[in-house]
């Protein structure tokens, strides 16, 4: 058994498909979102510090755009756009202090 070191933060960015009617986070920019999340945590030099993890349905399917966590503080959006994620990751590195 190996104990892992966690990060400080998390971002959990829907990227499901759901064979329904429903609304699909991956239709909605979901990858796109998770793809440029991990780009920024890199340029910054956050890995390590915050972790972006793509995931299934977070329970709040829109068909305006996909639903992002941000922990620790538990701020969850839904019907997120592309263009929004840029201000949300800003906020919430406000919010955990990092640069």
């Amino acid at each position: 058994m190996k104990k892992q070191n966690l990060p400080l933060a998390r971002i959990f960015v829907c990227i499901n498909e759901k064979p329904s009617e429903k609304a699909q986070c991956q239709k909605a920019e979901g990858e796109k979102c998770a793809v440029w999340l991990k780009e920024e945590v890199e340029k910054r030099n956050l890995k390590g510090k915050v972790r972006v993890t793509r995931t299934k349905c977070l329970g709040y399917c829109e068909p305006e755009g996909t639903s992002i966590v941000f922990e620790p503080f538990h701020d969850q959006f839904s019907s997120v756009r592309f263009e929004d994620v840029p201000a949300l990751f800003e906020e919430f590195l406000r919010k955990a202090r990092l640069p």
